[in-house]
């Protein structure tokens, strides 16, 4: 890459990375499993698209922080950028869960409101009376819950360590932090969530992507990025990754080794895979930027968050039907799939898009020098050009 990356500079590929990411997702959660059908390997493994989600994130996350970091109105056009992202669905979201469990004689109690507002991670697994996910799935949230509570702190911290070379050791500090706590012989060793939901415990994915973006932005560090060196790392932390589920005997994430080794090289891992992503000629960048996948990429967040909720009824559905050949599983997969990506189309242009377009009242800086925001990989909005854009100090 011949110049370090800006927060405005946008990656189509990555928004095929992003598609394959959902993809493997909705794999793991609705593909049926068959011994003898090759899919299924792939569909056990499926939870890594969720791991791969946080080294995004983190990676972008923090790309848009440091290059805005001593922009005026720091936080507030953060949160309210990140807001207008996230919250509208989410909020429409929530009151569907609430109006189907309030259907079928669910009614909330006092843990509903921490777990539909990202406490999800925070109160899964303790057999508590939620009064919400009866009949609907709710289980996804844990991730959506962990990824707002990393973009909760994260800003703060990015402001106080102030520096690059803080920044670095920040997520240095944190990554060790994180791999090691999963070693730690606490109670949660007869059962593997809480290592896996919490943010203390996977934030070195996000961290990893953090420090991608740092290093997308240093010029003596860009030049020892390479497209070989990063097919070395892949196929190293790949093998690793593969050797601890193996050692566990499951492809699951809730393998003994996987989450002590495998958590921490599969963030490796998809380091490697997003550098190469990036890349032009390689290709990951050609699978990125195929259309489908960037289609997919759009609309992921919201394909995602709906995803799971008829869970419990597709798979009694799949019990009746009782599909045995890799014909039917490709079938059946592919009808669900078709069917979610449907609603999520219908859910981003109805309810998303037009909170996205607001996103030009919290303009930065350099966003208003070039009139534009970016809204979405197909949208751009104008910036009021007659706004004056205050040049130092953070708000």
């Amino acid at each position: 890459m011949s110049s370090p990356l800006t927060h405005r500079r946008h990656l189509s590929s990555l928004d095929g990375l992003r598609g394959i990411a959902v993809t493997l997702v909705f794999l793991f959660h609705y593909y049926p499993r068959n011994r003898f059908d090759p899919i299924s390997p792939v569909a056990s493994s499926g939870w890594l698209g969720v791991d791969l989600f946080f080294v995004l994130s983190g990676f972008l996350i923090t790309g848009i922080l440091l290059d805005t970091r001593q922009q005026p109105y720091y936080f507030r056009n953060f949160y309210s950028r990140r807001a207008l992202r996230l919250f509208p669905v989410y909020i429409v979201f929530c009151i569907v869960v609430l109006a189907v469990s309030y259907a079928f004689g669910e009614r909330p109690t006092r843990y509903t409101l921490p777990f539909l507002l990202y406490g999800s991670n925070l109160l899964s697994g303790q057999h508590l009376n939620l009064g919400v996910g009866g009949v609907l799935q709710l289980g996804h949230l844990w991730s959506l819950a962990l990824e707002e509570q990393f973009y909760l702190l994260w800003p703060l911290a990015l402001y106080l360590l102030r520096t690059p070379r803080k920044i670095f050791w920040g997520c240095v500090c944190g990554i060790v932090f994180s791999a090691t706590l999963r070693w730690m012989p606490l109670p949660w060793d007869a059962w593997n969530l809480p290592p896996y939901s919490q943010l203390p415990t996977r934030m070195d994915s996000l961290l990893s992507g953090g420090l991608l973006a740092l290093a997308f932005r240093n010029e003596h560090a860009m030049s020892r990025i390479t497209p070989a060196r990063a097919r070395r790392m892949a196929w190293a932390c790949g093998a690793i990754l593969l050797a601890s589920m193996l050692s566990s005997r499951t492809l699951h994430w809730t393998g003994w080794y996987t989450l002590r080794i495998g958590y921490f090289f599969a963030a490796l891992l998809f380091v490697a895979v997003i550098t190469l992503t990036i890349e032009e000629g390689t290709l990951l960048h050609r699978i990125g930027g195929l259309p489908a996948l960037r289609f997919l990429g759009r609309y992921s967040y919201g394909l995602y968050l709906w995803h799971q909720l008829p869970d419990r009824w597709v798979q009694h559905m799949l019990r009746t039907l009782e599909p045995r050949s890799h014909l039917l599983n490709v079938a059946y997969f592919a009808a669900v799939f078709l069917a979610c990506v449907a609603w999520a189309v219908l859910s981003y242009h109805c309810i998303e898009l037009p909170f996205l377009k607001l996103k030009n009242r919290f303009a930065y800086s350099d966003e208003k020098k070039a009139h534009r925001v970016v809204v979405d990989q197909n949208n751009t909005e104008p910036v009021n050009a007659g706004e004056r854009t205050p040049t130092t100090g953070l708000q």
